[in-house]
Formats: structure tokens, C-alpha cells, sequence
């Protein structure tokens, strides 16, 4: 058994510091059956999870990213934006790195693997490509609760259906057709298997490397709405985040993020199941 503190695991040095260290014992303490006789209550736990993260987070210091050049999938994109946001939670901005757009899928990889490339925020099956190879090791995802709770608080609305209101109450059957068709798309894939899933995909997607997309597919599968709805806690994370980085977002004032999403049709598909 190995045991740590929060600022680093337990040395042979401590060890032998508390083997020398001598304990008195009140007579009165334990009874005749070597149980305490009134044990104390335990001490109240203590989060040692966040300052152990935080010293492999900082062991290199903000300015070992200065003058990298990372890799999104576009400049503009989600994925610059979870860099902008990361960057920012230790002093920086896209503007102390050099940020290069690399696509997603081969062109991504190829860039990591020229060497072309410092660091890279990309998406699946490019990352589970790279990953496999030793080409990179991934130090933050939003693929998973956790992750994702750790880096914006919440998990975020991402992938999704977007139009103009005057094009919803233009076409409001056209707009719940589209919302049936990937409400049940959604409620098939959390019950079908990888392999089902695979078999739909258009044959460009694997990367001519099933046993990769299949990787990649488990992993990402944990990310996928259940319902099709999207939730006031996530929408206002993620206003929260656009609102630092987005220009757009920053000159507006009167944003309501209520009024940002609609989940009137998703609802009323669920309810057709």
C-alpha cells in the first residue's frame, strides 16, 4: 500500500520520521479486549484530490506554453475555444501561442506527427488515432462529466440544431420533423450497439481503421444526449465562457440565455416515442 498527502506521496524519509516518533497512550483507552472505550469521532475529510491535480497541473508553470504552436480544428471553432479557456485559467491568451487551424481526422494527425505541432485540441477518432500511436498523451477532455464539469463547471450544449426564429415559426413542421429525426437517432444509439452504429457510418468517417472508430466511438458515447434537450445550467456555462471570448457575444448586453434555446420540439418528440 502506498499512501500520499495532498502535496506528494509518503517518502522513506517520513516514514522513518514517524517511526521515531513516540506516542503516549492515556491509561483508560482501551479495554480488556484491546477495543477503545470511547472511540473519537473520525475527522472530517478533507479534499486532497484538488491540490494533488493542481501540483502536476502547475509543475511546469503557465509561461512552459508560451510560443507553442497548438493545433485546433479551425480558428474560430469549439475547439479554440476550450484552448481560449484553458489558456486564459493560467494567465494566457491565444495570442502568447501560436494557434493553427489543422481540420480534423488524417490532416490533424499527420500534423502531430510531422512534428508540426506542440500540443493539439481536437476531436474523436483524430485524438484516439494519435493517442494510440505515443503520439500525444491527453491532459484535459469535456468527453466525460467529470471533464467536462472540471474545465467549464457544467457540461455544455454542443453538436445540435441552429436556425433563425423567423425560419421556426415560418416552418414549424419542418423544424419538428428535423427534431423527431434526431431525437430518435439519439434514443437508437444510446441502445444499439458499436458495432450497429459503425455499420451506418459512411465509410470516410473510420479513417480505414475500424477497430480505431470503434475505440473511439465507445469513448465519445458517454458525451451524447439521452433526450435531444439542453439544459439551463449548461446554456448558461456556456454563455459564461462566450461571453470572455466571444466578440459578438461581448457587445451584446441583452442576452437572455433563455431565449437562446428551445426545447419545445425535442419535448414534443420524446413524446411521440
Amino acid at each position: 500500500i502506498k499512501f500520499y498527502r495532498a502535496q506528494a506521496e509518503v517518502l522513506k524519509a517520513d516514514e522513518q520520521g514517524m517511526s521515531c516518533q513516540l506516542l503516549a497512550i492515556a491509561t483508560g483507552t482501551f479495554g480488556a479486549d484491546g477495543m477503545l472505550i470511547a472511540p473519537d469521532a473520525l475527522p472530517e475529510v478533507t479534499d486532497v484530490e484538488a491540490p494533488y491535480v493542481a501540483r502536476y497541473r502547475n509543475v511546469f508553470g503557465p509561461d512552459a506554453l508560451k510560443g507553442m504552436k497548438i493545433g485546433v480544428t479551425a480558428p474560430g471553432s469549439s475547439t479554440h475555444l476550450f484552448l481560449r479557456h484553458l489558456l486564459s485559467s493560467v494567465g494566457l491568451s491565444d495570442e502568447d501561442v501560436a494557434v493553427i487551424g489543422v481540420g480534423t481526422g488524417a490532416t490533424a494527425v499527420a500534423g502531430v506527427r510531422g512534428g508540426e505541432l506542440d500540443a493539439i485540441v481536437n476531436v474523436e477518432p483524430a485524438i484516439a488515432a494519435m493517442e494510440r500511436a505515443g503520439h500525444i498523451v491527453v491532459v484535459a477532455e469535456t468527453l466525460s462529466v467529470k471533464g467536462s464539469n472540471a474545465i467549464y463547471g457544467a457540461t455544455l450544449p454542443s453538436g445540435c440544431l441552429y436556425t433563425r426564429r423567423d425560419f421556426i415559426l415560418k416552418n414549424p413542421q419542418t423544424v419538428q420533423a428535423l427534431a423527431n429525426a434526431m431525437v430518435k437517432a439519439l434514443a437508437w444509439i444510446s441502445k444499439a450497439s458499436a458495432q450497429q452504429i459503425i455499420d451506418t457510418v459512411p465509410p470516410e468517417y473510420i479513417m480505414g481503421d475500424k477497430a480505431l472508430y470503434l475505440a473511439a466511438l465507445e469513448r465519445s458515447r458517454q458525451s451524447f444526449s439521452l433526450d435531444g434537450l439542453i439544459s439551463p445550467k449548461g446554456a448558461e456555462a456556456l454563455y459564461q465562457v462566450l461571453r470572455r471570448f466571444d466578440e459578438n457575444v461581448k457587445a451584446s448586453a441583452a442576452i437572455k440565455v433563455a431565449d437562446s434555446y428551445d426545447n419545445r420540439f425535442a419535448q414534443r418528440a420524446a413524446a411521440k416515442r
